[in-house]
């Protein structure tokens, strides 16, 4: 019998589209495996979290057999989710599934709620601001 170690026991594939976590937390798995295997020299570099840009400048994904789980090495947090619902944009329109497809969709459709918002919000006031330059 072969044992599956890591994400593969939840998932066929991941992505990572950062390097570091700025939630830096103490127990990070992650942040210990960068140190051991020298992809970060110290700690503290782990906090500054960079664009792993192999992923995030692809233009398209293929569809991927399996199930796609993401982010493994890192949290969603407000300096990456900007870049993490491009990255699972992408990779639905291929027809991709993920380990946490509910919560992908979430995220997609909070965002549109959120832009949407922020356009209505932006054109009232833009429209009530000139309709009151007008009166005056």
């Amino acid at each position: 019998m072969v044992q599956t170690k890591g994400t593969k026991e939840f998932a066929d594939n991941n992505f990572n589209w950062c390097y570091g976590c700025n939630n830096n937390c103490v127990y990070c798995y992650s942040k210990w495996m960068a140190v051991k295997f020298k992809r970060i020299q110290s700690e503290s570099e782990w906090e500054i979290m960079r664009p792993n840009l192999k992923i995030t400048n692809k233009k398209r994904f293929k569809k991927y057999d399996g199930i796609i789980m993401t982010p493994t090495s890192h949290d969603i947090t407000e300096d990456s989710i900007d870049t993490g619902i491009k990255l699972y944009k992408k990779l639905l329109e291929t027809g991709n599934e993920f380990r946490n497809q509910r919560t992908v969709v979430s995220i997609l459709e909070i965002n549109n709620l959120i832009f949407f918002y922020f356009n209505f919000i932006s054109n009232f006031w833009f429209r009530t601001m000139q309709s009151s330059c007008i009166k005056n």
